[in-house]
Parts: C-alpha cells; structure tokens; sequence
C-alpha cells in the first residue's frame, strides 16, 4: 500500500520543476495505475462469473443454485400467511451439522422458522397438529410421500436440477385437530423425561421378515425444555430376548435440538437390524434418552418430578410367525 502511493504521488513530482518529459512520464504511471486497477477489477468479476456458472459444487456437493431456487419457492409460498416457517424433511442423517442446514437458514432469513428433520436413522415426520405444514421434501422418501397424501397435501412448488441430480418438492398440508392425530395413535401413553420430552405414544412393533428388522414408531412433543443443554440427546432402543441378551439396538433423534419447540408434534421410526433365525419371542424394547457423547441417562419422571426410571419399557410381545 505504501508503495502504490509512492507510485501516484511521483507524477505530481515530476511536474514540480522537473524537465518538459516529466509530464509524460507522470501520465504513463497514472495509466498504468489506472490499467492495474481496471486488471483486478476483471478478475475479480470473471472469478465471481466461474463461481456462478460452476456453483462451487465440489465443495459442498449441491450447487447453490438449487438452494436458491428452494429458498424462493419457500417464500412465495409463505407469502401471506401468518406463521412464517418451513419443515425441511432433510436428506443427511444429520441435519445439524449437514450444509442444508447452513445454506437454507441464510438464504430465508431470520423472518422465517426452519425446522430440518431427519431422513434417515430414524425417518422422522413432523405432524400437522393445529398448525399449517409446509414441507420443503429434499430426499424422496415412500413413507413420507404416503403420510404427506394420507394428509390432503398439495403440491405447491417443484425444484428440478437434473445435472446435479437434485430435486426438491414443496408441499402444503392444512392444519388438522391435535386431537384427531392423537386419535390415530394406536397406543397412547404419556412419558416424560427430564430433559423436555414427552412420549406420546407409540405403533406396535412391527416384523419385517423379508429384511430381517423390526420397525418401532413413536410419537413425541416437547414441554419444557431446557434453554441451553450441553452436547445432543439421541433416543436408543434396546431389544431384549427372554433370557435377557440383547438382540439389537438402534440410535438416533429426528429433530435438531435447537428445533425442540411446545406445540410440535413429531413422528420418528426407528429400524432395527435382527439376526436371522430369530424366535418368535417373547421380547422387549427399552427406549432411552440418551445424551451424546458421554452417554448419560436422561431419567424418566412423574408430574410432580420425581424420577421414576432410566428407561420406558414395550412388551413383554412376540413375533407372529
């Protein structure tokens, strides 16, 4: 820096008392200065123009395009209505630390609420329970797609990149009776721990044979929740045999923890790998709250906030054969 003003300040030397080439002299150094200076702007916009047409895709591994156009199909479609926010059914396993996450924040805004779920380990759905849903889908996923329709839902935007292989689907569904929902659970139960989770109720489990896993679907809402928690808490399911071995396990929450709000309503489906040969049973699924990495126990409490248990326990049931 100093010496580019050494540079421009040589020509007004120059024509002080100096010879009749001096001006000369001081003109070529204003106009090599100006050609540097128009030099660098060019390159910093033929840079910019490379980022545009390339997206920079190799380091994240979805063009930014594609999040734009999701970004303003989001908006258009929240015009107008009362409550700005957006439930992202998000293609990571974890959303938290996934560039969706990042990238979709910025570009809607502080304005607008985004809620990223889980689309795998577990699959995780949030319901529709006295709010409006707009789901922004980045993953296709047959059970999500047959919930969403079970619902009314309408197609509002589509997002197509097909040379990225991306794509993206914005539905609307209207806001349905918490009781009506609550309803559809097949068994309802109330179980809270301590860190603001409530269990809502829960599928039986269910046996897939042709893959050898047994699916467990649980419903939840959160009340209370703590403002700041250190590390995130994961949900853990345990199978047990009769005679108490353990048989299979599975982790994982749905929903970020930063998106833990009252009032929603989230749907999770946890799979658990079996080992073929399995017997009919009988067998029995702890659930646990977890709190990642160090492990601790969230404990189970009553409504006066006494602890219960470590643990919520489904069964004793067997497997039809």
């Amino acid at each position: 820096g100093l010496a580019l003003d050494r540079l421009i300040e040589l020509p007004r030397l120059l024509r002080a008392g100096g010879p009749w080439w001096s001006s000369w002299l001081g003109g070529a150094v204003w106009l090599f200065v100006a050609a540097y200076a128009v030099w660098g702007a060019l390159s910093v916009a033929s840079l910019y123009g490379h980022l545009g047409r390339h997206d920079v895709s190799q380091g994240y591994g979805t063009p930014l395009r594609f999040w734009q156009r999701s970004g303003t199909a989001v908006d258009r479609a929240l015009e107008g209505r009362a409550r700005q926010e957006v439930w992202v059914l998000a293609e990571g396993d974890e959303p938290a630390r996934d560039e969706e996450a990042a990238v979709l924040r910025y570009l809607l805004g502080e304005g607008t609420q985004t809620f990223f779920v889980r689309g795998k380990d577990p699959q995780a759905l949030l319901l529709p329970a006295e709010r409006d849903g707009l789901y922004l889908s980045l993953r296709r996923d047959p059970w999500r797609s047959h919930q969403l329709e079970l619902w009314g839902s309408q197609l509002v935007a589509q997002v197509l990149f097909p040379e990225a292989g991306r794509e993206a689907e914005l539905h609307w569904v209207a806001a349905r009776p918490v009781g009506d929902l609550l309803g559809g659970i097949p068994q309802r139960d109330w179980v809270a721990y301590d860190v603001g989770l409530r269990l809502v109720g829960y599928d039986a489990p269910a046996l897939t044979n042709r893959d050898h896993s047994l699916v467990l679907t649980t419903y939840w809402t959160f009340e209370n929740v703590p403002g700041a928690q250190d590390g995130q808490h994961r949900l853990t399911w345990l199978l047990y045999g009769q005679d108490g071995a353990l048989m299979a396990r599975a982790a994982g929450f749905g929903l970020a923890e930063a998106d833990w709000r009252e009032g929603l309503l989230l749907q999770q489906r946890h799979t658990l790998a079996l080992p073929e040969g399995l017997p009919t049973g009988p067998y029995e699924a702890h659930l646990l709250v977890e709190r990642w990495p160090d492990g601790y126990r969230r404990q189970v409490v009553d409504d006066l906030g006494q602890v219960v248990d470590d643990r919520y326990v489904i069964g004793p049931f067997v497997f039809a054969p």
